[in-house]
């Protein structure tokens, strides 16, 4: 029962297709894995997202150069 004037969803159509396959999402171009690692966009794009989501810079650079020296010192 709906109440408030509202309605109810409609069903869904199944027809059995996997939803991966048909999603609409571009695949990335350009360097990807090690090779991106390499780049120094990589690191800034990094040390942008540890900023965004801790929203401290002091801290945001700790984080920053502790993944960047933990990956340039592996063998």
């Amino acid at each position: 029962m709906v109440l408030g004037g509202g309605t109810a969803a409609a069903p869904k159509a199944d027809d059995g297709a996997d939803q991966a396959s048909t999603s609409s999402a571009p695949t990335a171009q350009g360097v990807s894995g090690a090779e991106a690692v390499k780049s120094e966009e990589f690191w800034v794009d990094l040390r942008g997202f540890l900023l965004q989501r801790v929203r401290d810079e002091k801290y945001a650079d700790e984080l920053f150069n502790t993944f960047r020296k933990g990956w340039e010192g592996k063998p």
